[in-house]
């Protein structure tokens, strides 16, 4: 839909993607939306679990993997909205690569989220310079927020549930990284 509403103006349009590590992603899910969602009665890890399961029945109904990068525009969209855009979400691959049908690369800025945060400044500087903006003279500096304001306790998966998670975007960040070389 964004192509079409700014196919006029495709040429100037600059985009800022920033790409967190999608297991990282499904945690910050977790917490931000899928209790708001009604899921704030299962753990964390059973949450992953559930998700990953109910994922692959899907998948498998549909003749997909869930190595697949059909997934992500799959009809297991319609699977529990919330379990599949909590892992769906870090599928980026074809979701870059349909953004590179309609607009150049040399549009398109990827920042990782740890990039971001760690060099918060060196990152703003250098967006500013792909935006075709130049740095204002005695501007504030900014840094990015650390903490979350309205985070109570810090949440993490189980190993078992890390490592279910790493195994399942293990090939989606390489198929990333491949459309990326």
């Amino acid at each position: 839909r964004v192509h079409a509403e700014y196919v006029g103006h495709r040429r100037a349009l600059r985009m800022i993607v920033i790409l967190r590590n999608p297991t990282d992603r499904v945690l910050s899910w977790y917490g931000h939306i899928g209790a708001w969602r009604g899921h704030g009665n299962l753990s964390l890890d059973e949450f992953v679990h559930v998700s990953l399961r109910e994922l692959r029945a899907c998948a498998a109904s549909h003749g997909l993997t869930t190595e697949s990068d059909e997934l992500w525009a799959s009809p297991c969209r319609e699977l529990h909205p919330p379990l599949y855009d909590a892992l769906t979400g870090g599928l980026y691959a074809p979701q870059i690569a349909e953004w590179l049908r309609w607009f150049p690369a040399s549009q398109i800025a990827l920042v990782t989220f740890g990039g971001y945060m760690n060099r918060t400044g060196k990152v703003l500087h250098d967006l500013t310079a792909f935006i075709g903006q130049r740095r204002r003279s005695g501007a504030l500096a900014i840094t990015a927020a650390r903490i979350n304001i309205r985070s109570t306790k810090r949440v993490s998966f189980n190993a078992t549930a890390h490592a279910a998670l790493t195994e399942f975007y293990r090939p989606h960040v390489d198929a990333l990284i491949a459309l990326l070389h």
